[in-house]
């Protein structure tokens, strides 16, 4: 099962705001976020997701180890939508 990226448009009762969330499914994104406002618009995004080995690559560049690197690669590629390797 891969995560996938949605964009939300929550009223929480005081304002209106968008936010980014993780989740497998829009049914689990609700389980799990419902609690944050009544959900006005909810927008799967996996086009806008960098891949994995460009996320690797910055990180690299900005001092983090080859393990904390490849480790952060495994995950979006295999347990996230839309990273998967160049």
């Amino acid at each position: 099962m891969k995560i996938k990226k949605f964009k939300c448009i929550i009223d929480n009762g005081d304002e209106i705001f968008r936010e980014y969330i993780p989740a497998t499914s829009k049914r689990q994104l609700m389980d799990a976020w419902g609690n944050m406002g009544d959900f006005i618009k909810i927008i799967e995004m996996p086009e806008y997701l960098p891949s994995a080995a460009a996320v690797r690559k910055t990180l690299s560049e900005n001092g983090y180890g080859k393990a904390e690197c490849d480790f952060v690669y495994r995950i979006l590629s295999n347990f996230v939508e839309g990273t998967e390797a160049d």
